[in-house]
């Protein structure tokens, strides 16, 4: 709106910013997140972002936040996969946003889900989105595209969170896995984990196909 284009143009901006600056600030104020910072070291830049807030305004006119990112990178931490080449921007209020990404790699090891060896993705792209109502939270997923050596992925879908405490989240995910040659769900995935009467007797039916 004019409104909030105006309240924009108008509010603290910053035409760079240092992610590893902005850390050991953080640090500084609420030391009990150090070593998480520091585990994750987060490396790159923000740049044109813009802030207001105003708690008296309308709603959807109350928080605005828009800017751009390059050359980010975190490390792994926990579930946290580690991130390497982030480029994206950002824009949002209070009541909706949109955020566009593209990585240059992704590395995840998840635990207890029979992974014999992380997952790199050699690219990542995504597009999300979020709106509030008087009922829910909306959060949109137009876009997930990604590869590793082995396969292709997308994924698109939505996830609304009723604002209610006796509603239930509602979940719609669509994804998709391109072509991809059988053999390399050894490397992907430890089969040797599954019973006998799903791959069969042959062991050589687990990489065949």
């Amino acid at each position: 709106s004019p409104c909030r284009a105006a309240r924009l143009s108008n509010s603290p901006a910053a035409s760079y910013l240092n992610l590893g600056d902005i850390a050991n600030a953080v640090s500084v104020l609420a030391p009990e997140l150090l070593p998480n910072l520091a585990t994750l070291a987060p490396t790159g830049v923000l740049e044109d972002t813009q802030l207001f807030y105003a708690p008296e305004a309308p709603s959807g006119e109350q928080l605005g936040l828009r800017g751009r990112f390059r050359d980010a990178s975190v490390q792994a931490h926990g579930t946290l996969p580690s991130v390497a080449g982030l480029h994206g921007e950002f824009f949002g209020t209070d009541t909706h946003g949109t955020a566009t990404l593209h990585l240059a790699r992704l590395t995840w090891a998840p635990t207890g889900w029979n992974f014999p060896a992380p997952i790199i993705f050699t690219d990542l792209d995504a597009q999300f989105g979020w709106t509030q109502s008087t009922r829910a939270w909306t959060l949109a997923l137009p876009l997930l595209a990604g590869h590793t050596a082995d396969v292709g992925l997308s994924a698109q879908g939505r996830i609304i969170l009723p604002k209610a405490p006796e509603a239930s989240p509602f979940l719609d995910i669509q994804a998709r896995l391109g072509a991809m040659d059988m053999t390399a769900i050894t490397r992907i995935y430890n089969v040797a984990g599954f019973p006998t009467p799903v791959l069969g007797p042959n062991p050589r039916s687990k990489a065949a196909g």
